[in-house]
């Protein structure tokens, strides 16, 4: 009778005995994915090769180097998390990206529209979501920093109006010709396109307004009121059938 391999002869007939076992050399896999990354963080970093590091893995362990270090970088990671012990190096690796609380709820596959956890996801979903996420995190980025930037800009304006309130109070500004006025109206002109130009963009961010803080709040308004106080005043200098001869503005 032909010999049975120990493999045949150790193997349980008892379904439930055989998922214990699967799972358990999962876990085992698990766990040596991390032994393993720490073990080539502690030669690469101590230098244990001699400055052969990238011969070592290739001729000793038999892994590029690229390889090894997604070993070391889901060990840096993970450190020792049981809870990450039954997923895969490619798994892992890509979890590196994840913050802990991407990493604990559930996500919807840009693909399908499916919703799992990231240890039900496929490497192929875990590529999609990560993605996802990325570009999630960059417009969130993009509009905070455009936020700030458009708070940091209604300040300087509000500073400028009452640096030329301060500066111009009492001050008579005279303009003889009407090509003198008419140039000035032309760089105003200018300006303002530029300005609105720059800020447009702030009409399509009304729900990051609501996030302001009472303070920045407070000065945006307040540079919002200067604006339209200033624009009331000087749509009331349009010349309708006025004397060209001479001109002559008071600053407010």
């Amino acid at each position: 009778m032909k010999a049975q391999t120990m493999q045949e002869t150790a193997l349980s007939h008892n379904l439930n005995v055989i998922t214990a076992e699967i799972n358990a050399y999962k876990r085992v896999a698990g766990e040596a994915i991390f032994e393993i990354g720490r073990r080539l963080k502690h030669v690469k970093e101590n230098d244990l090769a001699y400055g052969q590091w990238e011969k070592w893995c290739r001729g000793e362990v038999d892994m590029t180097p690229q390889h090894a270090n997604r070993f070391i970088r889901v060990a840096e990671r993970f450190g020792d998390r049981t809870s990450m012990f039954g997923l895969t190096i490619a798994h892992l690796d890509l979890l590196t990206g994840f913050s802990d609380r991407e990493i604990e709820t559930t996500h919807t596959i840009p693909s399908t529209g499916a919703i799992k956890s990231v240890d039900e996801m496929t490497v192929r979903e875990l590529r999609e979501v990560k993605r996802a996420l990325k570009a999630e995190r960059e417009s969130r980025e993009l509009a905070e920093r455009q936020r700030d930037e458009a708070v940091e800009s209604v300040q300087a304006l509000r500073d400028t109006i009452e640096s030329i309130s301060a500066s111009s109070d009492g001050e008579v500004i005279e303009i003889r010709t009407g090509s003198e006025i008419s140039g000035r109206s032309l760089e105003f002109s200018a300006s303002v396109r530029d300005f609105l130009k720059k800020y447009s963009f702030l009409t399509h961010f009304d729900v990051e307004f609501s996030t302001l803080n009472e303070c920045s709040a407070k000065e945006y308004q307040t540079a919002i009121d200067g604006m339209y106080d200033f624009l009331d005043g000087i749509s009331k200098m349009l010349p309708s059938r006025r004397s060209r001869e001479s001109i002559i503005i008071e600053a407010d």
